[in-house]
Parts: structure tokens; sequence; C-alpha cells
């Protein structure tokens, strides 16, 4: 087994890198919407939590028990997981590149969850609100964001194997 140690983490509308190898996608910051409830701007916003087990407020101790239960459900081999740090990175109201100037509106609202014992690493990609499926230098449409090769999802563990899903698959899934 390869351990390699990490010391940063970078984020940006673009990629995750650092922890992960380097997500490619073409995004850009979309708009408000007249509907959103969270009406902070849209971008991307990330928090790290350290100490999980140690932490006795309020947040940390729903945080651990949430990440735990749901690594311990739904991954194999993971029942006796404790996260010890966690970092959430949330992308809100992404639209995709090259969309026109009212295709502002169609955004991708998704987060990823990163949380690790420092031993084990755990990935979780939650969608709340996907709306394109891939920009226009793939193929996609300047005003809807369909059509073209679509964007994915994955995550390396670093032993050479990688997990990718595509977004039609996702979106097909969550109708």
């Amino acid at each position: 087994m390869q351990i390699r140690k990490f010391t940063g983490i970078s984020t940006s509308s673009n990629r995750f890198s650092d922890f992960i190898s380097t997500i490619q996608g073409f995004l850009c910051t979309g708009s408000l919407r007249p509907t959103d409830i969270d009406r902070r701007a849209p971008g991307v916003y990330f928090r790290i939590e350290r100490d999980l087990p140690t932490r006795t407020d309020k947040f940390g101790v729903e945080m651990c028990e949430r990440l735990m239960w749901d690594i311990r459900e739904g991954i194999v081999g993971a029942e006796k997981f404790i996260p010890k740090h966690s970092v959430i990175v949330t992308w809100k109201n992404m639209s995709f590149a090259g969309a026109i100037q009212k295709a502002l509106h169609v955004t991708n609202t998704f987060q990823l969850v990163l949380a690790t014992n420092e031993i084990f690493t755990y990935v979780i990609f939650n969608y709340a609100d996907l709306q394109w499926t891939s920009h226009t230098e793939a193929g996609g449409d300047t005003a809807s964001g369909e059509g073209g090769i679509s964007a994915f999802v994955g995550f390396n563990d670093g032993n050479g194997t990688i997990e990718a899903m595509n977004i039609i698959r996702i979106l097909s899934d969550l109708s």
C-alpha cells in the first residue's frame, strides 16, 4: 500500500485538487434565481471541520455522527469508520462555460464532502439541483447546457483505481 501525505487543498470553479486528482471542468458563476431560498451569491464555498471525535459543540457532534452514519451505511467495509476531519465544498449556482447571458439561470448546485480518519478517506457527492450536463466546448447547447459530452464526477483513492459517474446517469437516477 502506498501512502501519500497531502498538505493542502485547492478549490476553484474548475477543479478540486491536491487531495483528489484534478477534476477537469468548465464552469462559470451563474445568477441567483428568484426561487432560491439560499440568498448567498453564487460561487464556491468551503469549510474545514477538524478533530470531530473530540468536539463537544452541537455542530461538531452532529457532523461527526452524520458522516459516520452515512459512510458506515453506504460503504462496504467501513463499519468502524470514525471521521476525524472533513472538508465540505459547495459549488452554488454554477453555470456552464459558453453559456449565453439568458442561460446564466441554468445552473447546477452540488457538493463534495471529504471525510478522513487519517488512514482512510471517503468522499460523498451531493446534488441539490442539476439543470445542465455539458459545456459548449464539449458540444453542449449555449442556452441549455445539454447535448455533447456529459460532465462526470469521480474519486481516485490513490491506488490506481478510479470511479467515474456520468452526470446523465445521475440525472436519470434522480428523476
